[in-house]
């Protein structure tokens, strides 16, 4: 929460499956994700996830898009 750009975040858990969870972030560009994902803070994070974690972290950007209007 402390790396520039970061805007804001929600963790999701799923209804069926308690262990699955996924986190979602929002930044203000895509720099300053990839900054982020190479970092070494990150790094740390991952590392001291897979003590808790049953499979590997995964950490994928995706874009926002409009949604189109049904006709």
């Amino acid at each position: 929460m402390q790396s520039p750009g970061f805007v804001g975040a929600e963790n999701l858990v799923s209804e069926e499956d308690f262990s699955v969870v996924v986190m979602i972030s929002t930044w203000e560009t895509m720099e300053h994700w990839r900054s982020w994902v190479e970092s070494r803070r990150t790094r740390d994070l991952l590392r001291q996830a897979k003590a808790v974690v049953m499979g590997a972290a995964r950490l994928t950007a995706y874009r926002t898009m409009p949604t189109v209007e049904w006709r």
